[in-house]
C-alpha cells in the first residue's frame, strides 16, 4: 500500500512546532532540514514515532528529520504548508519567510559561527548537488566510452553528449548565483544576471589576453567558468547594494535604477577585486591541500576516510563538498574524493555484517535494504541510524575500515574528475585520476575489514523478537530528552531499543510508584515547556529528599544515557517510562551522577537505578526537580496521577488501567 505523504508530512509539521515554528526547511539526500525558531516546541518523542522517520539530529544550526531516500516525498508534502502554502520548484531548498521566498533569521542568533557558515555553505549547495552528480555520471559514462573506442571524441555526438554532462559545472557560478541570492535575501534574477556576467563569452576571452584594462585600470584576467568562491563574494556583497539602493531609491525609479546600479557598479567591481581576491584564495585553498596531498597522501586519506561517516552522523559533510567542488575547477580533478568512496563501502560491509550475524527480524529487514543502497547510491544514513550506530560496534568497524581503505586510495592518488556522491554508480568517475585499480583495492579492503570484524568481532545483539528503534541512538538524545537541551543536539552514548507491545491484558490497577521519596509537584508548575506541556506525556514531578532513585516496577531498561541524568523503562506489558534527574543536567555530562544499570538489564521494583549527589547538582546551579513521565499514554487504556503532595517509593503515584 502506498504512503499516505500528506498524512506523515502533517504529523512531522505538528511535532516540530507546527508551520508558525518553522523559518527555514530545506532538504538533502536523506534529511529534512528545519530552521526552528523554538527549538523547545519540538515533540521529540512524537516525531520519532512518525511513519518513515529514522531519527533526529539536532546539529550544525538545524533540527534534522532523517527519512531516508524518500525525503522528497515528505518535502514536498511540507513545503506546500508553508508560508502561504508556496513551496520551492525543484523540492531541494525553499527558505520559508512572510514572501514564501526568503527566510526569517529567527532562531539563528543562539547558532555559533561554526553553525552558521556550515548552515550558509549547506544552503547555497544543496539545490545543486543531484544536478552536479547527475550530470557527472554522464561526464564518467563519456569517458568511459571513449576510452573503449565506443565513441569517437571528434565527433558531433561526443560533443552534444559532453555539453550536456560539462554545462552545470562550466556554468557553476549561474546556478550558485541562484542559490546564493536565496540564501542572502537578494532578486534571484538580478543575481543570476552577474553570474551570466562572470561567464559571459567576452569576459571568458579576457582570462587569454596579456594584458587587461578598464578605463586604464589594470585588471587581473581571470576565468570564472568552473568557480566557486568568486560568484558567491559577489552576490553576498550585491545583496547588500541592492537592500540599500532599495531604501533609499525613490520608489517610482527604484524598480529599474536598482538593477541597473547594481549589475553597473557589481560587474566591474567583481572583475577588479572580489573576483581575483577569491580566486587567489580558490588557488591558495586548492594548491595546499594539493600540496598536502602530494607529501602525505596515506594520512590524508587514513583521516578523510575515518572521518567522513562521523561526519554524515551530524550532517556536516555537506560542508566538504564546496572544497572538492573548488578543488575541481582548479585542478580539473580532486584527489579529496578518494577516501571517500571505501569509507562509503565500508559503512556497508559493516551494514551487511549485521544483516548476516543479526537474529533480531528487525535488525535484518533494516539492514539488507541499507546496504544495497549505500552500495549502489552512496546513502548510508539509512545503515548508520538504522543499524551500525545502534548497535555501536559496527558503525566503530565502519569507520576503520574507512580509513584503512581510505588510505590505500589516497596512496594510489585517486579521485574524480567531476562532482558526483561516492557509490557503486559513480564507481565510473574514478577513472583518469591516478591509479583506478588502486582505488578500486582500497574500496574492496574497507568493505572487506568492516565485513569480517563485524563476523569475526561481532557486537551485542538486540535482543531477538524486539524491534530496534533507529532513532535511540548515540548520535542523537535520549527518546524523550527535551529538545531545548544539549541532548536534543548529540548525546553519546545514548542508545534505546523499542518494542512496546500493544496494550492489551495485564492494564488492571496496575500502578507505578515514585523512584524516590519527596515533595510531589504537579507537572504542570515544571519551568520546562516540554514537559509542563504534557508534550511527553503524562506524570508528575518531585523535588526529591535523597538522591537513590529506584524501579518502580519491574521492567527492562531501554533508555541509559552516557549522562546517566535520566532513565528510560519497559514493563512486561508494554508501558513505557521516563524518569528525568533535573533540569538541563545532561550538560553536566555525567558528573554527580553514578547509573546502576545498563541498557537492556532487567530490573524489579525498588532495584536502584541512579544514584544522585543532589546537593553537588545544585551547587552546580542546576534544578533537581525529577519528571516521572508514560512517554506511550496513547497507547495504554487510561494513565491517572494520584494526588499527592508527597511521594515516597512504595506507595502508587501513577495508576494504568
Amino acid at each position: 500500500m502506498a504512503d499516505n505523504w500528506q498524512s506523515i508530512g502533517s504529523e512531522i509539521l505538528d511535532d516540530v512546532g507546527g508551520p508558525e515554528n518553522v523559518a527555514r526547511l530545506t532538504h538533502c539526500a536523506t534529511r529534512l532540514r528545519f530552521q526552528l525558531k523554538d527549538d523547545s516546541a519540538v515533540n521529540q518523542e512524537a516525531l520519532r514515532t512518525v511513519p518513515k522517520v529514522i531519527t533526529t539530529v539536532n546539529s550544525g544550526g538545524q533540527y534534522q528529520v532523517v527519512i531516508g531516500n524518500d525525503v522528497a516525498f515528505a518535502y514536498e508534502a511540507i513545503a506546500p504548508r508553508l508560508s502561504g502554502g508556496q513551496g520551492s520548484a525543484d523540492g531541494r531548498e525553499q527558505p520559508i519567510g512572510s514572501d514564501g521566498e526568503t527566510a526569517s533569521d529567527e532562531g539563528t542568533g543562539k547558532k555559533g559561527p561554526v553553525a552558521r557558515f556550515i548552515e550558509m555553505i549547506s544552503s547555497i549547495f544543496l539545490p545543486v548537488i543531484w544536478v552536479l552528480s547527475g550530470t557527472g555520471l554522464l561526464a564518467a559514462i563519456l569517458l568511459i566510452f571513449t576510452s573503449l573506442g565506443l565513441l569517437d571524441k571528434n565527433g558531433q555526438t561526443y560533443s552534444i553528449l559532453h555539453a550536456a554532462s560539462d554545462c552545470v559545472l562550466y556554468f557553476l557560478p549561474v546556478f550558485l548565483a541562484a542559490t546564493s541570492a536565496k540564501r542572502f535575501k537578494m532578486n534571484q534574477y538580478l543575481a543570476i544576471a552577474i553570474g551570466c556576467a562572470l561567464v559571459y563569452p567576452s569576459i571568458v576571452a579576457l582570462a587569454s589576453a596579456k594584458s587587461v584594462h578598464f578605463f586604464g585600470i589594470p585588471m587581473a584576467a581571470t576565468n570564472y567558468t568552473y568557480s566557486v568562491l568568486p560568484v558567491i563574494l559577489a552576490i553576498y556583497v550585491a545583496s547588500k547594494l541592492e537592500h540599500l539602493l532599495n531604501k533609499y531609491l525613490p520608489s517610482n525609479i527604484r524598480n529599474f535604477t536598482t538593477p541597473l546600479l547594481v549589475v553597473l557598479i557589481m560587474v566591474p567591481l567583481v572583475l577588479l577585486t572580489i573576483g581575483p581576491v577569491s580566486n587567489w584564495l580558490a588557488n591558495g585553498l586548492a594548491g595546499g591541500l594539493e600540496w598536502l596531498w602530494g607529501k602525505a597522501p596515506v594520512v590524508g586519506g587514513l583521516i578523510l576516510g575515518a572521518a567522513w561517516q562521523p561526519l554524515v552522523v551530524f550532517g556536516i559533510h555537506w560542508g566538504v563538498w564546496p572544497v572538492i567542488i573548488n578543488d575541481m575547477a582548479v585542478h580539473g580533478f580532486s584527489h579529496l574524493s578518494a577516501p571517500l568512496l571505501p569509507a562509503v563501502f565500508a559503512m556497508c560491509g559493516a551494514t551487511l555484517g549485521v544483516f548476516w550475524r543479526t537474529k533480531n527480524k528487525r535488525t535484518k529487514e533494516l539492514a539488507g535494504p541499507a546496504t544495497i543502497t549505500g552500495l549502489l547510491a552512496g546513502i548510508t544514513e539509512p545503515a548508520i541510524y538504522g543499524v551500525t550506530l545502534p548497535l555501536k560496534k559496527p558503525f566503530i568497524y565502519g569507520v576503520i575500515g574507512g580509513s584503512v581503505g581510505g588510505a590505500i586510495a589516497a596512496a594510489g592518488h585517486g579521485g574524480t574528475t567531476t562532482f558526483a556522491l561516492p557509490g557503486g554508480l559513480t564507481i565510473p568517475t574514478y577513472v583518469g585520476v591516478g591509479s583506478f585499480p588502486v582505488e578500486m583495492i582500497g574500496t574492496a579492503v574497507g568493505f572487506a575489514l568492516a565485513l569480517v570484524l563485524t563476523l569475526t568481532l561481532g557486537f551485542k545483539d538486540a535482543i531477538p523478537g524486539e524491534t530496534t528503534a533507529p532513532g535511540e541512538t548515540a548520535a542523537t538524545s535520549p527518546a524523550n530528552e527535551p529538545a531545548n537541551t544539549p541532548a536534543g543536539q548529540a548525546t553519546a552514548g545514548a542508545t534505546a531499543t523499542s518494542s512496546a507491545p500493544a496494550a492489551g491484558p495485564g492494564f488492571d490497577g496496575f500502578d507505578i510508584t515514585s523512584p524516590a521519596p519527596g515533595r510531589r509537584v504537579p507537572l504542570e508548575e515544571v519551568p520546562d515547556k516540554v514537559f509542563s506541556s504534557g508534550a511527553l506525556g503524562p506524570g508528575f514531578a518531585i523535588q526529591p529528599s535523597e538522591g537513590v532513585f529506584r524501579a518502580p516496577f519491574d521492567a527492562t531498561v531501554i533508555v541509559a544515557p552516557a549522562s546517566s541524568h535520566a532513565i528510560g523503562l519497559r514493563s512486561n506489558n508494554g508501558i513505557e517510562l521516563l524518569i528525568h534527574i533535573g533540569l538541563g543536567t545532561v550538560e553536566l555530562n555525567g558528573r554527580h551522577f553514578t547509573r546502576r544499570v545498563e541498557m537492556g538489564q532487567a530490573v524489579h521494583r525498588g532495584d536502584v537505578l541512579v544514584e544522585a549527589d543532589l546537593a553537588a547538582i545544585a551547587q552546580a546551579g542546576y534544578d533537581t526537580t525529577t519528571m516521572v513521565v508514560v512517554t506511550n499514554a496513547k497507547k495504554l487504556p487510561t494513565v491517572q496521577v494520584v494526588a499527592s503532595e508527597s511521594a515516597d517509593t512504595s506507595t502508587p503515584a501513577m495508576m494504568v488501567g
